[in-house]
């Protein structure tokens, strides 16, 4: 009889163990610190834009030796398409853009009945980027082909003349662009 008493407070002792350390206070958890993500540029995009823009036009005057000089402003809007490569901090792309826009500007012609305006009606570029990332900021160099729809014209009371011309040149800038959230970014 003493042993199993015995065996009975042993065994109660040990059950009585278990319980005591289930009430003990856990350990806190704690997560593993979180990586930085890293902002990830490569693939294709698409955008919209817009805002204000100026002109500096030059044109001769219906083959007189005399340059008709002006400045204009305006409004455009469009968009843009294009692909980024990244390599590391690198960043290369290709870029193309549209816009409508609405920029003239106007002054006195050779022959004072006559006023000179110009009108860019549309603008776009094909260009080539290469960009250092630094995290999500992206500093860019760009370049390219670019063109204008520009309609020239020469108007008075009672005559009106204009003609309209497509004008190729070059596009070339920099700029900053900052990749606020996933796939979303401003420049």
């Amino acid at each position: 009889m003493k042993e199993l008493a015995l065996a009975t407070v042993a065994i109660s002792a040990l059950l009585t163990g278990v319980a005591s350390a289930a009430d003990l206070a856990a350990r806190p958890y704690t997560k593993a610190p979180m990586a930085a993500a890293v902002y990830n540029w490569t693939g294709f995009y698409v955008g919209l834009s817009g805002g204000g823009a100026w002109s500096d036009t030059r044109w001769q005057y219906f083959g007189a030796a005399v340059n008709t000089d002006h400045s204009g402003s305006g409004w455009l809007a469009g968009g843009q398409v294009g692909y980024n490569w990244q390599a590391g901090s690198w960043v290369f792309g290709l870029e193309a853009d549209g816009h409508w826009a609405d920029i003239n500007g106007s002054t006195a012609c050779p022959n004072a009945a006559f006023l000179c305006s110009t009108d860019v009606r549309t603008l776009a570029s094909f260009r080539g980027r290469i960009g250092y990332a630094a995290g999500p900021v992206l500093f860019y160099g760009t370049g390219g082909a670019g063109y204008a729809d520009t309609r020239y014209s020469a108007t008075s009371p009672g005559a009106n003349f204009f003609y309209t011309t497509d004008r190729w040149g070059y596009a070339a800038g920099a700029g900053i662009e900052w990749g606020f959230a996933p796939n979303w970014s401003a420049k």
